[in-house]
C-alpha cells in the first residue's frame, strides 16, 4: 500500500502550463524534463513510490525533487552548482594546451577543423560539399 507524500505541492495554470510544456519538450535537457514530470505527478497527488516506479527513478530522488518543489517552487528546476574548484582558464587556454600536448602546431578555428587538435574532419565536408554542387 502506498500513501501519497504529506508535502503537497499546489501550482497555479501558468505554472502548470511551464511544467507541461517542459516536459514534452524536444530540445529541453533531459534533467529538467524528468524534474518536470516529477512535478506534475506531484501536483497530481500521486505517490512518491508510483512516481519513481512510472518515471523509473530512485524513491529517495522523487522525494528529494519534492521537497525542492515545496520549498523553492520553479526555481528547483534548475541545477545547483556543482561542488569542486571552479574551471582556471577558460576554453581557449584549454584548446592551446591540448594543442601542444598533442603536437598540433596551430589552432585551427572550429569551422575549418577540429577546435582542439587543428586537424582537419575526416573526409574533409568541403570537398564532398563542392562535389554535391553546394555553394562553398
Amino acid at each position: 500500500m502506498t500513501s501519497s507524500s504529506p508535502l503537497g505541492v499546489l501550482w497555479n495554470s501558468d505554472q502548470l502550463a511551464l511544467l507541461r510544456e517542459l516536459a514534452s519538450s524536444r530540445t529541453a535537457p533531459l534533467r529538467r524534463m524528468r524534474r518536470a514530470h516529477v512535478a506534475l505527478h506531484c501536483a497530481r497527488g500521486t505517490a512518491n513510490a508510483v512516481v519513481a516506479r512510472m518515471l523509473r527513478l530512485h524513491l529517495d530522488t522523487v522525494r528529494r525533487w519534492r521537497k525542492r518543489f515545496t520549498a523553492e517552487r520553479l526555481a528547483a528546476l534548475e541545477d545547483r552548482p556543482r561542488p569542486g574548484r571552479p574551471r582556471r582558464y577558460g576554453g581557449e587556454v584549454h584548446s592551446a594546451i591540448v594543442a601542444t600536448v598533442t603536437g598540433a602546431s596551430r589552432l585551427v578555428p572550429a569551422a575549418r577543423g577540429c577546435a582542439l587538435t587543428g586537424k582537419a574532419p575526416p573526409g574533409d565536408l568541403r570537398q564532398s560539399g563542392r562535389r554535391a554542387g553546394w555553394p562553398s
